[in-house]
C-alpha cells in the first residue's frame, strides 16, 4: 500500500512538518513553488524528468461531477501546445440533459 509522502521538518511548503502531502499539493512540493508560479517549462521539465506518459486534464462538468480527459502527448511539442492552448474534447457527455446540442458541446480543457 502506498502511503502519502510527508514533508520533512523545516520544509516551507508544509504547514505542519511530517504531515502527509496530499495530491493537491504534490506538484507544488515536486516543483518547489506554488501553483501560481508554475511555468509551462516547469511542467514540461517535470514530465520529462519523471517520464510521465499520461496527462489528465480535469474540470467540473455541468452535472457537478469531476470529469477527466486523459491523453498521451505525441512529443514535448504537443505537450507544450496542450498546456498553452488546451485540448479539444467532445462535451456531449459532460452536458447531457442540459439542452445543449451535441454539435455545440465541444470544449477546450486547459
Amino acid at each position: 500500500m502506498n502511503h502519502p509522502q510527508t514533508a520533512p521538518p523545516g520544509d516551507p511548503s508544509a504547514s505542519n512538518p511530517g504531515e502527509p502531502i496530499l495530491p493537491a499539493a504534490r506538484l507544488e512540493h515536486m516543483l518547489e513553488k506554488p501553483a501560481s508560479a508554475w511555468t509551462v517549462d516547469d511542467l514540461i521539465e517535470l514530465v520529462r524528468d519523471r517520464r510521465i506518459r499520461l496527462i489528465s486534464l480535469m474540470h467540473i462538468g455541468g452535472d457537478g461531477w469531476l470529469k477527466t480527459l486523459d491523453f498521451v502527448p505525441r512529443d514535448f511539442s504537443h505537450l507544450r501546445d496542450v498546456l498553452v492552448a488546451g485540448e479539444r474534447a467532445d462535451g456531449s457527455s459532460l452536458f447531457r440533459g442540459m439542452g445543449i446540442p451535441t454539435g455545440a458541446s465541444d470544449i477546450i480543457l486547459r
